[in-house]
């Protein structure tokens, strides 16, 4: 494995070496592997930057990552264009871990921006999950997370965490959101009108919205839920992990509105219900009520670890049962002052538009400093 991926990465450097004989454009590129289509964050980056910036061109390569043969190599192609690209852009924003970028020998007129794709990090990642040998040595191939020149997190509490994840010093980071707060602290109506127009049932009834985070053994207990709270008079709309198959049968049972993300959800949810998903610091930003599910939490506190322990900033909020979850969630066991502390504790406490402030900072200490360099 690890002699294969060091021949891949040598075709990949060799590439590299004609491409950038390539003239440098003034042109960004969006990297990402998380989704085959360009997340909110990034169009909304894309957007604010042709607003500010003339003669600049926005170009976006993503590719989510899969394993069946066909999107191997679909991946691979993918992976190409991100070299021509990286090869002639002046800056490359990416919200993963993306194989050209840390491999590769970059020209030293590239800055490459990290806006990690997660709100904070509630689970251990990157550099923090390696005591496995072969992911070790897969990571040192790799080079796991090198070559940023800046990377984002929410609040200044979360670069300690983000210093183990990425290995960086403490300067690299930039505590100011992602643009998708924006969004949540100010969504406006038309959402929320479509989703009432799609599900007409939801006006007049309290809704829950479940959105946990991915598990590679599929065990989200949606089942439990379900069956608590339809005993009751909420409605519990499920919002699985993208990665995650639902099964039929349980769809039959449950809410999913497929149309609408789980950010489009807020706007109507009365609470949300998560587990170690950085979905739980979204929920707060839009201002709702945040309960945790942390049934596994034994088992999920080693594999793969958690970095900020749910039972110290969401007192009464975190139960191990449906049961727990329903009287905590019917007893408005998570009150506003304890949203207001989350919120405070994690987010960025500067008030104002995070897409425009981080326009802004990519433009001064990454296309300026090029000039005057």
């Amino acid at each position: 494995m690890v002699i294969c991926l060091r021949l891949f990465v040598l075709f990949l450097k060799c590439i590299y070496f004609f491409l950038k004989l390539l003239p440098v454009k003034n042109k960004i590129v969006f990297i990402s592997r998380q989704s085959d289509k360009p997340s909110k964050d990034m169009t909304m980056l894309a957007k604010k930057f042709n607003e500010k910036l003339d003669g600049y061109k926005c170009v976006f390569v993503t590719k989510k990552t899969r394993k069946t043969v066909s999107d191997g190599i679909k991946s691979i192609g993918a992976m190409l264009r991100q070299c021509y690209h990286l090869a002639t852009s002046r800056v490359c924003i990416t919200d993963g871990y993306n194989i050209p970028i840390s491999v590769l020998k970059h020209k030293k007129s590239l800055k490459v921006v990290q806006i990690w794709h997660a709100m904070t990090a509630v689970k251990k990642f990157g550099c923090q999950c390696l005591e496995d040998k072969k992911k070790a040595a897969i990571a040192k191939v790799l080079k796991m997370h090198r070559n940023y020149d800046y990377i984002t997190c929410a609040a200044p509490s979360m670069i300690p965490v983000f210093q183990k994840g990425f290995g960086y010093e403490k300067d690299v980071f930039v505590p100011i959101g992602l643009p998708r707060l924006d969004l949540l602290t100010d969504p406006g109506e038309i959402i929320k009108e479509r989703i009432y127009k799609r599900y007409p049932e939801f006006k007049g009834r309290k809704l829950v919205l479940y959105a946990p985070t991915f598990r590679e053994n599929d065990d989200y207990r949606i089942d439990e839920l379900a069956a608590r709270f339809e005993q009751s008079d909420y409605i519990l709309i499920v919002k699985a992990h993208p990665l995650t198959n639902l099964s039929d049968e349980l769809r039959e049972k449950i809410y999913t509105c497929d149309m609408f993300s789980a950010i489009n959800l807020l706007t109507v949810a009365d609470a949300v219900i998560s587990d170690y998903s950085a979905f739980a610091l979204e929920a707060v930003a839009a201002n709702k009520p945040i309960y945790l599910f942390t049934y596994d939490i034994d088992f999920y506190s080693k594999h793969p670890g958690i970095n900020l322990y749910p039972y110290d900033d969401l007192p009464g909020c975190v139960h191990e049962t449906a049961e727990g979850i329903f009287s905590a969630v019917d007893s408005g066991a998570c009150t506003p002052e304890i949203v207001a502390a989350y919120r405070q504790k994690y987010l960025p406490t500067t008030s104002g538009s995070v897409t425009e402030k981080l326009v802004d900072f990519v433009i001064d200490k990454c296309l300026n400093d090029n000039e005057k360099a």
